[in-house]
């Protein structure tokens, strides 16, 4: 399986064209597993890069995730993205779901660098219902640029240049009752949580 699509782990708006600076700074909304759910995955992480040789160095569990939106790579914090976002942010209404992982795959990177992903078994899991809304809430102030137009929930546990073909894990299942909005400082793997929403 090999698809096109964006996360907080490959730039997608970066502004780092010549003539322009070098992106620092990441914005994006995110689903964080919880404790459990955080743990299984890195788990499961290890297993398939020892039984399938990846040599990428693996994400840390606190910064495993499934992307909603990415709002882009920029030179610097830019704090009126960060106000609008939250304002959409804080009108969104969805009520807590299940999330379930139980393939893993590599998504279509850049250059030789492919995100090797869990996935969730629906075409259209229950977390597609607050990607939406928070879609509509996103273009409702003006963000609608940054916008994707298709959803392939997943979560990246590393980048690697072997291409990992999919197959089935045991299914990892947690309940989500938040979001949040992360800024992360590119080239420092570091994440700032810029705001939390609880679903509701």
């Amino acid at each position: 399986m090999s698809t096109q699509h964006p996360s907080p782990t490959s730039a997608t708006d970066s502004p780092s064209a010549p003539g322009k600076n070098k992106a620092t700074d990441r914005l994006f909304f995110c689903v964080f597993p919880d404790t459990g759910a955080g743990e299984s995955i890195a788990a499961e992480a290890d297993v398939l890069r020892i039984e399938n040789n990846l040599n990428g160095v693996p994400l840390k569990p606190s910064h495993l995730h499934v992307t909603l939106h990415h709002l882009g790579d920029h030179a610097e914090l830019r704090q009126d993205i960060v106000d609008k976002a939250l304002a959409a942010a804080g009108r969104v209404s969805v009520p807590p779901f299940d999330i379930t992982l139980s393939s893993a795959c590599s998504l279509m990177g850049r250059g030789n660098s492919h995100p090797c992903v869990l996935l969730c078994p629906e075409e259209r899991p229950p977390v597609y219902r607050l990607w939406r809304e928070l879609s509509n809430q996103l273009m409702g102030v003006g963000l609608g640029r940054h916008l994707e137009r298709e959803f392939t929930p997943h979560v990246t546990f590393l980048h690697d240049r072997q291409v990992l073909a999919p197959e089935a894990i045991s299914p990892i299942q947690w309940n989500v009752r938040d979001f949040s909005l992360v800024h992360s400082l590119l080239g420092r793997g570091e994440y700032r949580a810029l705001g939390s929403w609880k679903l509701r």
